[in-house]
Order: C-alpha cells, then sequence, then structure tokens
C-alpha cells in the first residue's frame, strides 16, 4: 500500500490515518485469481486477502466492473501514475462470504498489461483519491491532494499467496 499526501500542516496525522485504516480490512498479502472457461464468457476475477496477524483469517472478493472510470489528476502524483492514463474502470469489491452482492468498497483499477498479452505477470492499479474525504474530515486544514493506491499483480489459479 502506498499514499501520497500533499497537505503541508497535517500531512503526518494524514498519512497517520491512513496507515491506521487501510483497505481491505488491513490484510497485506493478497492473491488475484483469473479465470477464463470460455472464449465467449467474460473473465472472473476475485481477490484473496490474508490478514498477516492471524494465517487462517482469509477473505475472498469478487471484483467487477462498474463503469470506465475518469483519469483523476492527482494519480500523477505517483511515480507511474502519469504513464498509464488510458483504460481505467471502476470495479465493485464484493465480499463472497456475505451473499448478498453488495460492494464494500469501488475503486479506480487500471490493468497493465504486457505484450504479447499474457494476464500473468500483468499488474493490476487499485487507486483511490482521497482528497474530498480528507477535507470534510479536516476541514480547517489546507489540503491539496490525498491518493491511495495497492499495486497487486496477478497469478495462476492454485499458486499459493506470497509475502
Amino acid at each position: 500500500m502506498e499514499f501520497v499526501v500533499d497537505a503541508p500542516q497535517i500531512k503526518e496525522k494524514i498519512e497517520q490515518d491512513l496507515t491506521e485504516n487501510p483497505p481491505f480490512g488491513g490484510a497485506k498479502k493478497y492473491q488475484i485469481l483469473v479465470r477464463k472457461v470460455s472464449s465467449a464468457l467474460a473473465a472472473t476475477f476475485t481477490l484473496n486477502a490474508q490478514d498477516t496477524r492471524d494465517e487462517t483469517s482469509y477473505y475472498s472478493y469478487r471484483m467487477s466492473t462498474v463503469d470506465r472510470a475518469e483519469w483523476k489528476e492527482n494519480y500523477k502524483l505517483f511515480p507511474v501514475g502519469s504513464g498509464i492514463s488510458g483504460s481505467w474502470y471502476k470495479w465493485d469489491i464484493v465480499p463472497i462470504a456475505t451473499g448478498d452482492g453488495k460492494a464494500i468498497a469501488t475503486y479506480d483499477v487500471f490493468i497493465k498489461q504486457d505484450i504479447p498479452a499474457s494476464l500473468v505477470g500483468s499488474k493490476m492499479y487499485f487507486c483511490e483519491d482521497l482528497t474530498e474525504k480528507c477535507r470534510q474530515k479536516f476541514p480547517q486544514d489546507d489540503i491539496h491532494a490525498v491518493v491511495r493506491r495497492l499495486v497487486l499483480s496477478y497469478v495462476k489459479g492454485g499458486d499459493v499467496v506470497k509475502d
């Protein structure tokens, strides 16, 4: 997990808040599974997250495309941000265990796929522009930009979740 905070007066306070409240319940190990059973059907994406404090706590989420996402200028604050302004999508993150189909979060997602096209080794960038949320939380402070992202790589089905 990485974030960039451009808020001169309370940068440390916001960074601490982001560190204490990470996405996906604070998991540190992630696994993305891509399954395509037929060329006629769309691939399904599953995100598995494991809590490193308790190796038996393992959560699975279905990831589904909601719509195209707008490129946000604040994503340029990340080192690779300026080079990935093309195919952004909004993705819902839906817990599989609840069975209710309700998203717990929505992210702007960019998929960087290597050429020749192979999902294995490609990367997914889960990004959030938290500027407005932080401005609401700290209304008296001068906040220019707050962005967070998680960069994950695809794995083949059956691979073990690694640090």
